[in-house]
């Protein structure tokens, strides 16, 4: 008897199945003097069916224009989405585009000295997309404060109006805070006060 690596009789048992088809299982029986098996006869049968069925659809006209317009469409989106959101993943993708006299050198770490003075500002938008606009704008630097509402350019999201309570009729240009109106400044006005601030 010939004992065989596992890896080899499943190589085989593919090699079988693609050449021959199904039907292995019974003359492989057969050669070895077993019964060949009703059952494995029948579910063979069927499944050969099913296989020239396949073959038969794949090699149609239909099937082949609809793969090449699927990967038309693949391709398309793909193109799309790298144009809205261009490459980020990649290897050296922030140098892409720079000659070597442009490239940047980080700047060693600043050592502070303890008389520096921080400046923490909170964002609030229409959503989560990078697409998204800003509602709110505030800052504190030591004691100041700055407090800004930007009328927003797009409908501000459920979710985004739960969290923040921010609501917005750009119908009106009218923004509301828990209901009530509130002063809104456009986004370009709201920029400079705050680096102004």
């Amino acid at each position: 008897m010939v004992v065989h690596n596992p890896w080899q009789v499943e190589c085989h048992q593919l090699c079988f199945k693609k050449n021959e088809g199904y039907n292995y299982l019974e003359q492989m029986n057969e050669a070895a003097l077993l019964s060949p098996g009703e059952y494995t006869k029948s579910i063979a049968k069927k499944l050969n069916t099913e296989k020239l069925k396949r073959r038969i659809k794949r090699q149609s006209r239909e099937f082949k224009k609809k793969r090449t317009d699927l990967k038309k469409k693949r391709n398309k989106k793909e193109r799309r989405f790298n144009i809205h959101e261009s490459v980020s993943y990649q290897s050296e993708i922030a140098t892409i585009g720079l000659s070597d006299t442009e490239a940047v050198t980080i700047p060693s770490p600043l050592k502070l000295d303890g008389t520096e003075s921080f400046t923490f500002f909170d964002l609030e938008t229409t959503g989560l997309s990078r697409i998204s606009d800003i509602t709110q704008i505030a800052a504190v630097h030591d004691k100041k404060l700055y407090q800004s509402y930007v009328l927003p350019r797009c409908d501000i999201s459920v979710e985004a109006s739960k969290v923040t309570g921010i609501t917005c009729c750009l119908a009106k240009n009218k923004m509301y805070v828990h209901g009530k109106e509130v002063d809104t400044k456009s986004q370009y006005e709201a920029l400079l006060d705050f680096i102004e601030f």
